[in-house]
């Protein structure tokens, strides 16, 4: 009996996806890649720039700016130099001008038409400076962080350059600049067939990554009058610890450079199949600790294109540690599901926050996320807190000791969360436009319960069905907050729905190694973007995640059109991907590929 097939198993389309979006068979593209790399690179990048609108964007912006139409015309355009470095990041995993010349001077007449480079020079150091002048024509249009950097100043003078900046301005070239690494992100998901990117459910997990810049840089504490600050002067120190500003962490390791951030898709664990790819969708970057405002950015941008997300997961940075009027309070608005982490301190491990209705009626407490009756046993109240700081107490003990010792709390702490969930009340709408929210009481059966402080038993009485919280409270002094907002999750947490939630958080860690491994977007090699400033750290950041994205894409459609099995010794191989692979000979590889001709070539016959 033959086995059913994946709903999803797309065996019958895949190829046509393949042709559709990038004009060739797998085997094509993979016998292209390996022997003319730049032509599968220039073919690409033409169509990804055209179908996220690249150019109308840019020459929109220069007519914004222009003051006379007077002057040099300039011998590479904007979109071109751009283009050119999307090739260069993406066969050779490097944005830096030298790799850009050189990629120019090996671009065959076809492919330099194809990134609109008609005013082409054979002498290596003319191009460099026509690309160089074309890079700080498109820095003008979106450079937020403009000044010299050529040598290093001292920080009075870093001073004055910052000073030098106009706000209006540099806000402006900010939104283009976020607009166009999204453009870029936006043109690369356009590869993935829109019947398969209908199939994402919107769940989706925020993070940042860093990215060390090269040059010396002291810390500001060390910083003398004198003292020259690095070429990299708009960066900032990187901590591992809090939000990850040297300033949380003054004695941990630190290291210079910038923060990107991501948003990329993952899967509801309820998802049994691989039916889509896990693409970036978007992306934002600043110095490290400054976060404000960039996790609602991620979210926002990838809806207005189109990418409706409906569950959002990501680490404390953003849940709770932003304000709730900067991304929980939108999020609740718009109906997304937040599953969040908690620090092992008080105020996020035990009562967040509570609610007392004004007629008496309603008595809430808000634990780790989730709304609670009031009387629920303090044991279970502050059940994670005592846990996490036995854990951090028994640190020191003998590991046999210790390993017995926390498996025995953690036995507790499981039953304790099962009895915690008898007192929980379970969400029974979604936010309204206040942020106010209906709730469901659980039937409670047990008349009497042990009182917390005296022992003694005291009656239980649930006040009715349902519960309507507000979307503002008040604290016991009567002052106004949205605790409730910035603590709250949807899902129990530790409980097997949050953990399978959370654990959907690796999908973008793994995504940001991936950015960094020097044998793929190289992001993590500062000597692979050696232009300075912050901006070529987004521009670099956008890119990786494109060529990334077309490589997941890749992946993806090569497992539903292999005709064997496909492991990592076997995937680059075209002869997968083609009939007769089963019997295939020598002499039936070496007829099908058909750059065998070239040996024959007379500039190509180095060997007699």
């Amino acid at each position: 009996m033959t086995a059913p097939k994946p709903k999803h198993h797309d065996f019958d389309d895949a190829e046509q996806w393949m042709k559709d979006r990038w004009g060739m068979t797998m085997s094509q593209h993979i016998r292209l890649g390996q022997v003319v790399p730049f032509e599968v690179a220039v073919h690409e990048t033409a169509l990804l720039f055209v179908r996220a609108g690249v150019e109308g964007r840019v020459v929109c912006w220069k007519k914004e700016d222009q003051r006379s139409t007077r002057g040099r015309k300039s011998h590479i355009s904007e979109t071109s130099v751009l283009m050119l470095m999307f090739v260069t990041m993406r066969a050779k995993h490097s944005v830096s001008i030298q790799h850009m010349t050189e990629t120019a001077m090996a671009l065959t007449t076809s492919q330099r038409d194809a990134l609109g480079i008609v005013h082409f020079t054979p002498h290596q150091d003319t191009l460099y400076r026509r690309i160089w002048e074309a890079i700080k024509r498109l820095r003008k249009l979106t450079d937020r962080h403009p000044g010299k950097r050529r040598q290093r100043m001292t920080e009075s003078e870093r001073r004055a350059v910052e000073a030098s900046r106009d706000k209006t301005e540099m806000s402006k070239r900010h939104s283009r600049m976020l607009e166009l690494t999204n453009l870029l992100i936006e043109g690369s998901i356009s590869f993935l067939p829109r019947e398969v990117r209908r199939r994402f459910r919107g769940a989706a997990a925020a993070d940042a990554t860093f990215a060390e810049v090269s040059g010396k840089q002291k810390s500001k504490k060390n910083l003398k009058p004198g003292d020259l600050v690095s070429t990299n002067y708009d960066c900032g120190w990187y901590s591992r610890k809090g939000n990850h500003s040297a300033s949380e962490d003054p004695d941990g390791i630190h290291k210079f450079g910038w923060e990107l951030e991501y948003l990329v898709m993952t899967r509801d664990p309820s998802e049994t199949e691989a039916s889509y790819p896990l693409l970036f969708l978007s992306t934002s970057g600043h110095v490290p600790g400054a976060l404000v405002g960039h996790g609602r950015f991620l979210w926002e941008s990838a809806r207005d294109r189109g990418h409706g997300i409906s569950t959002l997961v990501a680490d404390r940075a953003y849940f709770p540690n932003a304000e709730p009027e900067d991304l929980q309070r939108p999020l609740a608005q718009a109906g997304i599901k937040v599953i969040a982490d908690y620090k092992n301190e008080d105020h996020e491990l035990g009562i967040q926050a509570f609610y007392a209705s004004k007629d008496g009626r309603h008595n809430l407490i808000m634990v780790t996320g989730n709304w609670y009756l009031a009387f629920m046993p303090k044991a279970l109240i502050d059940a994670e807190k005592t846990y996490r700081d036995l854990v951090e107490n028994t640190k020191n003990l003998p590991e046999d000791e210790r390993k017995q010792r926390r498996a025995e709390a953690h036995a507790i702490l499981r039953q304790q969360r099962a009895e915690k969930s008898r007192y929980r009340l379970m969400p029974r709408s979604g936010y309204d436009n206040t942020c106010a929210r209906q709730y469901s009481y659980p039937e409670f059966d047990d008349p009497e319960i042990p009182d917390a402080a005296t022992g003694e038993m005291i009656k239980v009485t649930i006040p009715g069905k349902t519960v309507k919280i507000p979307g503002v409270l008040h604290d016991k002094d009567g002052k106004k907050h949205q605790k409730h907002i910035k603590y709250g999750q949807e899902y129990e947490y530790k409980s097997p729905v949050w953990k399978a939630w959370f654990g959907k958080r690796n999908n973008i860690e793994n995504g940001n190694s991936c950015l960094k491994d020097a044998d793929r977007a190289a992001l993590g090699v500062p000597m692979k973007r050696r232009m300075r400033g912050p901006w070529i750290i987004e521009m670099a950041g956008a890119m990786a995640a494109a060529t990334a994205n077309l490589s997941r894409i890749l992946d993806w459609l090569k497992v539903r059109l292999a005709l064997r099995n496909m492991n990592r010794m076997s995937r680059t191989s075209a002869a997968l991907f083609e009939p007769g692979v089963e019997t295939l000979t020598v002499e039936e590889h070496d007829r099908r590929n058909a750059f065998n001709r070239l040996a024959k070539m007379e500039e190509l016959r180095l060997l007699t």
